[in-house]
C-alpha cells in the first residue's frame, strides 16, 4: 500500500530471450535469474513475457511465487530450474550477488500481443511495470495510469480513459 493506501499494482512486463520466454511457457523453466527484483513484486503478480528479437511479441505470461539471493556457486537445482549450464550462471553472476525468482502459473497466449496493446512503445531494457485500467481493462505502463475518483471510488484508469471520462463530465446533457 502507499502513503494514501492506494495498493500498488506491480505486474510487469519482462524482456527474456525467446528460449528461455518458451521455456517458462512449457513449465521447464521454474526459476529466473536476475540481477535485480522489482521492489514491489508480491506473490501472484503477473509477469508478462515479451520475447525479444527475433519474436518481438508478448506470448503469455506467468506469476511471481517469490525470490531468494544467490552468492557464489549456485545449486543444482537453480541450473537444472533456470535451463542454464554452469558456465552461463557463472557468467552472468561474476559481477556480483543475483536473484532467483521462483515462477508458477504459466499461460501461452493463443495469438502474441504486440508490445503496443500494453501502450509500451520500446522494448523495456529489463522490466517495466504494467497496471490494469479499471474502467476498460487494457494493460497499460504505470507511468500513464492515473488515480480518478468516480461515484466516491478511488480507482486507476488510463490516460486515454481518464481524458473521456472527464470529458463525458463536462459534456452538457
Amino acid at each position: 500500500m502507499d502513503r494514501q493506501g492506494v495498493e500498488l499494482l506491480t505486474d510487469i512486463v519482462l524482456s527474456i530471450h525467446p528460449k528461455y520466454a518458451e521455456a517458462i511457457i512449457d513449465g521447464r523453466k521454474t526459476i529466473e535469474i536476475r540481477k535485480t527484483t522489482p521492489s514491489h513484486l508480491k506473490i501472484h503478480d503477473k509477469i508478462y513475457l515479451y520475447a525479444t528479437a527475433p519474436v518481438k511479441t508478448v506470448i503469455g505470461y506467468c506469476e511471481y511465487y517469490r525470490e531468494t539471493g544467490v552468492a557464489g556457486a549456485p545449486l543444482t537445482w537453480h541450473l537444472k530450474e533456470s535451463c542454464l549450464t554452469e558456465q552461463e550462471f557463472t557468467a552472468y553472476s561474476k559481477y556480483g550477488s543475483v536473484r532467483v525468482w521462483e515462477l508458477c502459473n504459466p499461460v501461452k497466449y493463443r495469438f502474441p500481443k504486440p508490445l503496443s496493446s500494453f501502450g509500451i512503445k520500446t522494448p523495456p531494457q529489463s522490466f517495466v511495470y504494467v497496471e490494469k485500467c479499471a474502467f476498460c481493462d487494457g494493460i497499460r505502463p504505470s507511468s500513464k495510469m492515473s488515480d480518478k475518483t468516480m461515484t466516491g471510488v478511488k480507482m486507476r484508469v488510463c490516460d486515454a480513459c481518464c481524458r473521456e471520462i472527464s470529458y463525458k463530465k463536462e459534456a452538457p446533457t
